[in-house]
């Protein structure tokens, strides 16, 4: 049986948890960190659950700090697979099989509506999946499909790398929710600048040019390259109402006139416009949280004895948080885990996997859980940190009764208007990118809470909505706008029922 949850996401939150530097080790010798099924009855100073954007860079600098550090992740390690470094990744990051994490959510909690979108995935009894509308009898109903990475260094091992600041207000709203005045944005933008190491940036306020993250503008000689390209930012910028006359467009340096604003300049995030995507790469290889955990762990002084004591265990799903329960408040003090790889059941390999064993490890000063938005609540749950009712449910001894672990989910609208050519894209054109207990092993079923559920209390449903109309109709827009360079860009799938603003 599997926990269900509908949590709040809040994605900034992983800005500040990366947000050091480290001093890069220049010997040519390598510790090596990984831990197999050696002992670790030895007691850490921290164990770190979750090696992602969040989990990663807190144990690295922890390590740094001068404590004794283990970071645990549920998968394995491919990040030196010619295929995984690709920036381009994304375009295929849900057919490779070293890294995916299948998961399927929900948008709606009623599973009648939630079955009339045209994307949703069911799973027939052959164990192939079903894609849209008119499923076969006795396919079981698995939801969106929502692709996530399971390797050393999280999502960042799949993403688009784009890497933009988050916006003052969230800042300020966690500032406000928790009291806490270091969360406000101006000292937040320092950390920020504290992560990144900028490349050739178009202005060098806000920016920061001696952090772990190497970030870089997406290059234009790409775009002069490729006639299709081109003609989708001439269009973009005629419906942004961008003025064209007297610029050289098919030259990097015409659109770069164009593309002149910086978007993480203080304050820029507010602001539509057209920008140079910033991603997180370095030497035009996939960039991340990856590359300072293992520039960390492998570090070594001039005499070749270890620099920072972080070890790795990879392959190790943890099943349950520790606690003494000695004291006035329980106190995390330790992980349990099973080992074995594929274990987790997002992973499409999973129906054959076996634990190869079950451990567990202690930590003197805290145990930090970054296992990601979904299974940080779950594994939270699963050591009885939830809600009562819940937990009673699933026979989880109840440590804490905390509703609101696993609520109130809600991600960032995202809609696509397709359009279809007739031709490749001359840049990729030759690229040759495929029980009754709760089961730790079990994915949580997720919900979304589109539009009508949720917090809902000042009409948020219908503004999410309205702007979700707008979208599309900019979209539109900026195809009636194109310049047909290379051929035209005819809308595949139009929203045949938005005709108008949201107001139904």
């Amino acid at each position: 049986m599997r926990l269900s949850f509908s949590i709040t996401c809040i994605s900034v939150l992983a800005d500040s948890a990366s947000a050091f530097s480290v001093p890069w080790s220049s010997s040519t010798k390598e510790h090596n960190p990984f831990i197999g099924k050696r002992d670790t009855a030895v007691e850490y100073d921290y164990v770190v659950v979750g090696s992602g954007v969040s989990g990663g860079p807190i144990a690295a600098n922890l390590a740094v700090a001068g404590f004794k550090v283990l970071l645990i992740d549920s998968r394995g390690d491919s990040g030196d697979d010619w295929v995984e470094k690709l920036p381009a990744l994304h375009l295929m990051s849900t057919e490779v099989e070293d890294t995916r994490w299948n998961y399927f959510v929900n948008h709606y909690p009623d599973a009648k509506q939630q079955k009339k979108d045209s994307k949703m995935v069911y799973q027939k009894t052959d164990g192939s999946y079903y894609f849209g509308l008119t499923p076969p009898k006795d396919a079981k109903p698995l939801g969106i499909i929502y692709p996530r990475a399971g390797t050393l260094g999280g999502c960042t091992r799949h993403n688009a790398l784009i890497t933009i600041a988050a916006h003052d207000r969230d800042w300020s709203y966690i500032a406000s929710l928790t009291g806490d005045d270091s969360w406000k944005p101006g000292n937040m933008r320092s950390y920020f600048e504290k992560l990144k190491n900028m490349y050739l940036p178009s202005s060098i306020i806000g920016h920061g040019f001696s952090g772990w993250l190497g970030t870089s503008l997406t290059s234009l000689s790409l775009v002069v390259e490729d006639q299709k390209l081109l003609s989708l930012i001439i269009s973009a910028a005629s419906a942004m109402g961008k003025g064209l006359l007297g610029f050289v467009l098919n030259t990097v340096a015409g659109l770069g006139q164009v593309l002149l604003r910086d978007l993480n300049a203080p304050g820029q995030t507010s602001k539509t416009g057209l920008y140079q995507v910033p991603l997180s790469m370095t030497d035009n290889f996939r960039g991340g949280p990856r590359d300072f955990i293992l520039n960390t762990a492998k570090a070594v002084n001039e005499d070749g004895s270890r620099k920072y004591h972080l070890g790795i265990k990879l392959n190790t799903l943890v099943t349950k948080i520790n606690f003494d329960k000695s004291g006035s408040k329980p106190r995390a003090v330790g992980v349990n885990y099973m080992q074995g790889a594929s274990l987790y059941r997002a992973d499409p390999r999973s129906g054959s996997a076996k634990p190869t064993g079950t451990g567990s490890v202690k930590a003197k000063r805290e145990v930090i859980i970054s296992a990601g938005s979904f299974n940080t609540p779950q594994l939270l749950k699963l050591s009885g940190i939830g809600p009562k009712k819940e937990l009673d449910s699933f026979k989880v001894p109840v440590l804490v009764d905390l509703p609101g672990v696993g609520t109130n989910m809600q991600d960032r609208y995202e809609n696509t208007v397709i359009g279809k050519t007739n031709s490749n894209f001359f840049i990729t054109s030759k690229c040759t990118f495929l029980e009754t207990l709760p089961d730790p092993r079990d994915m949580p079923i997720i919900n979304f809470n589109y539009f009508d559920t949720g917090v809902n209390a000042n009409g948020e449903g219908d503004k999410d909505l309205q702007a979700t109309y707008e979208g599309i109709e900019f979209a539109r827009k900026a195809f009636d706008d194109l310049i047909p360079l290379d051929g035209e860009f005819p809308e595949r799938e139009r929203y045949t029922h938005v005709v108008e603003a949201a107001s139904y």
